[in-house]
């Protein structure tokens, strides 16, 4: 199952104990059945692994205190796992690994190996998830294979599991719970959890490994086959609740029925029974409340996923809409942009052709030379040509006049133009 289906049945049933998922999908997936997945989700802390390391040699391995802490860390994972089995889903992978410690917050993580039990998801979460991930839940069944990698963590499996059972039910999780309590007392004592150093957490074979469960957990001196010596009766006493809740019916221990019984001999109903031995009066009440309140909280949440889904979509549809108008507007401006630096290009060639007519021009110096050359050839100074007609009638020049001096000239005449000025015609 992609592991953000199940956070997503487990929020929708208001689980306790899970971390707060901000987002998760599938990148991709190949026909075979692989896939890549992403989950984004709070920080959940040190897992058990880590969290009691090397408390006995700086001496906080303290009974009373560490008691008290192990005895709230049994009784929040242990509501998370009923809680999560009347929501549909068993975890299946039960490990110091998977069990982690924030401050005051337990959670269970890592979900990847759960599977959903179909008589105890509603209609209205199948649905949901059909829709969303594109599962029917229905084709998930609860079958184990033998040695099958895919189940577990080996040193905390339970016996049935460990001896090929072909299906689990809650007491498996819980059972593995047991084993990670075990874990914690010989970390705090040992510095460090070391499963070849007890012969109860010592993987030979699966069959061997049930067997010496189930021969283990029927000694007094349980302890002791998982590496927890010397433990406080303080410590002790979270064990050996777990102990007798799933391994005594009577007062006989059952554990060796369970490695021969396909079908488990505890009625998962048992649970509620030494339910209140484990967490007390007032946890125990907390779990009744959840129970009664099941239904109408799922129906609230999923009525509270739909609204946040119409609510993502619009913002996406939103989000599609401004892309394109920022798209439209991009263009435009790009198209403005290029009128007008054709406008600049257009005035920059009109001014260098400007520039070059200029350049072209003949300047003043240019025409007042060539002048003086046509005056020289003529015999003519620039300023009586330029003041020829001024001079015409300062001296009394007669029209015989003018005409003797143009036929001595030998260079072409100028364009001549007339005017009147009384009765004397002038010529240029």
């Amino acid at each position: 199952l992609p592991e953000g289906a199940v956070y997503d049945v487990l929020r929708l049933n208001g689980v306790e104990g899970i971390p707060e998922v901000y987002s998760s999908g599938i990148i991709c997936a190949d026909f075979l059945g692989n896939r890549l997945e992403y989950i984004i989700m709070e920080h959940c802390g040190d897992s058990l692994t880590t969290y009691f390391e090397g408390k006995h040699e700086k001496d906080t391995w303290l009974p009373k205190e560490n008691s008290k802490k192990l005895a709230k860390i049994v009784q929040d994972v242990s509501v998370c796992l009923v809680q999560a089995n009347s929501a549909g889903v068993l975890h299946r992978d039960v490990s110091m690994g998977n069990i982690t410690v924030r401050g005051d917050k337990v959670f269970v993580i890592d979900w990847g190996y759960a599977r959903f039990i179909d008589r105890n998801i509603t209609d209205d979460v199948r649905s949901h998830i059909n829709d969303t991930w594109g599962i029917d839940v229905n084709s998930h069944a609860l079958t184990e294979k033998e040695q099958d990698p895919m189940t577990g963590t080996t040193c905390f499996m339970s016996i049935r599991v460990l001896a090929a059972a072909a299906t689990r039910s809650l007491w498996d999780d819980i059972e593995s719970l047991f084993y990670v309590v075990l874990g914690c007392l010989f970390t705090g004592f040992k510095g460090k959890f070391n499963p070849s150093e007890a012969p109860g957490f010592e993987h030979a074979s699966n069959k061997k490994s049930a067997l010496a469960k189930a021969s283990g957990v029927g000694l007094n001196s349980y302890a002791s086959v998982f590496g927890a010596e010397n433990v406080s009766e303080e410590l002790l006493d979270v064990a050996d609740k777990l102990r007798t809740i799933l391994f005594y019916r009577d007062g006989k221990c059952i554990a060796n029925d369970l490695l021969d019984n396909d079908d488990d001999p505890r009625d998962v109903n048992d649970w509620l029974e030494y339910y209140k031995v484990l967490l007390g009066d007032e946890k125990n009440r907390h779990v009744l409340d959840w129970g009664e309140t099941h239904y109408d909280r799922v129906k609230m949440n999923l009525e509270k996923a739909k609204l946040e889904a119409e609510a993502e979509a619009r913002a996406e549809e939103e989000a599609a809409a401004a892309n394109v108008n920022t798209a439209e507007l991009t263009a435009t401006q790009a198209a403005c942009e290029e009128r007008d630096g054709g406008i600049i290009r257009l005035s920059k060639a009109i001014s260098a052709q400007a520039s070059e007519r200029r350049s072209n021009f003949p300047t003043t110096s240019y025409i007042t030379g060539r002048m003086e050359s046509l005056q020289a050839d003529s015999g003519q100074s620039c300023t009586s040509v330029t003041s020829s007609k001024r001079s015409f009638d300062d001296l009394g020049l007669t029209d015989g006049d003018i005409a003797a001096a143009e036929a001595q000239t030998p260079t072409k005449r100028p364009n001549t133009r007339s005017r009147s000025r009384g009765n004397t015609n002038a010529r240029k």
